[in-house]
């Protein structure tokens, strides 16, 4: 079914099979996987035979991480299957334009921010730690780390609020037959200063800030490497370089991933998209196919950070494996001499 509006043809949502399949089937997926792939998380980093092995102030960002995209899942998890599918009853489309306005819209860019401005905590904290490594560990106490995993909880619930005031219903209309309509306050040019401001503080400062600091990490990384191999070091000296290299290389695979999957949305937002390629071009079919992938790649990142865990953190698999009916038959070999307890270092 085709719409003309503005001398622009608008096509009906989910037109294509592509789109069906993206948006059913893989989103759909995609978000089941990272919400049990978060609990899975969160389920191993209370377990002792993990927290011992990782600093407290980590332990506490990357808990508020699991958190945030877990609970970012689930609330994407239904919009792919209620995209593509026509509501069986007037009682169902008001459920679910309900849900979505009421509580997609706010609380899904609430924890869009949330996991955006951790993950970029994250990232700048491990550039500092590698840069300033002497007494930097007194910086980042995890009682200073839970006030700011907090502070961006609520600071993320806060700078959202005009979500909450970005449509209505009309009343005029029976309520099982109620359409959302644009409040007065989301067609003034207040909103529209909030939704640029959003983007900058959400997308594209963080998005920049988290290249710079990954470019500084990975060129530290590799001088610290190359000191090391040519410096002779004690047995506890090896063992704390390889572990710090192991959680530098699982905390940068997590901000490279978060930049390579967000890098797509915001040149897809209509107002950018429009200003390159034209008032009509936001109703083609390519621009609805570049927002199924966008949408799809940029779930990955709230669902994938259990995969970098599980390739750079031997603590996480060891502890994963215990949860395993095949635990008897994973066996990780360290052929590193044991070291003594003075010896041991807490990445």
């Amino acid at each position: 079914m085709y719409i003309t509006m503005a001398n622009c043809t608008i096509k009906e949502k989910c037109s294509t099979t592509a789109e069906f399949i993206g948006y059913v089937y893989i989103l759909t997926t995609v978000c089941a996987l990272g919400v049990l792939f978060n609990i899975t998380n969160l389920t191993i980093f209370v377990q002792k035979s993990f927290s011992e092995k990782i600093s407290a102030a980590t332990r506490i960002y990357i808990t508020g991480l699991s958190i945030a995209d877990g609970l970012y899942c689930f609330v994407l998890m239904p919009m792919g299957i209620m995209r593509c599918n026509e509501p069986s009853n007037p009682e169902e489309n008001l459920f679910w334009t309900i849900y979505e306005v009421v509580i997609f819209l706010p609380s899904a860019n609430t924890l869009v921010a949330t996991s955006i401005w951790i993950t970029l905590v994250i990232s700048v904290e491990r550039c500092i730690f590698i840069r300033l490594f002497s007494g930097v560990r007194e910086v980042f106490l995890p009682k200073r780390a839970k006030l700011i995993v907090s502070s961006i909880f609520l600071a993320a619930v806060i700078f959202n609020l005009p979500y909450y005031f970005y449509y209505d219903f009309d009343k005029s209309l029976k309520y099982s037959s109620m359409d959302p309509i644009y409040t007065e306050f989301a067609l003034t040019i207040y909103f529209e200063i909030f939704s640029w401001t959003r983007l900058a503080l959400v997308k594209y400062i963080p998005i920049t800030i988290v290249v710079i600091a990954n470019g500084i990490l990975i060129r530290a990384t590799w001088v610290s490497l190359r000191k090391s191999s040519t410096m002779q070091t004690t047995l506890s000296m090896s063992r704390r370089a390889k572990a710090q290299t192991r959680m530098t290389g699982m905390l940068l695979s997590i901000s490279t991933l978060f930049v390579v999957c967000n890098v797509l949305e915001p040149l897809l937002l209509p107002d950018v998209y429009t200003t390159i390629f034209g008032k009509c071009s936001q109703y083609d079919d390519q621009y609805n196919i570049l927002l199924m992938i966008a949408n799809i790649v940029e779930s990955v990142s709230f669902a994938s950070n259990f995969v970098c865990y599980c390739i750079f953190n031997r603590s996480f698999r060891m502890t994963l494996g215990k949860f395993l009916p095949c635990e008897s038959n994973i066996i990780e070999v360290d052929t590193q001499p044991v070291a003594t307890v003075k010896e041991t270092f807490r990445t």
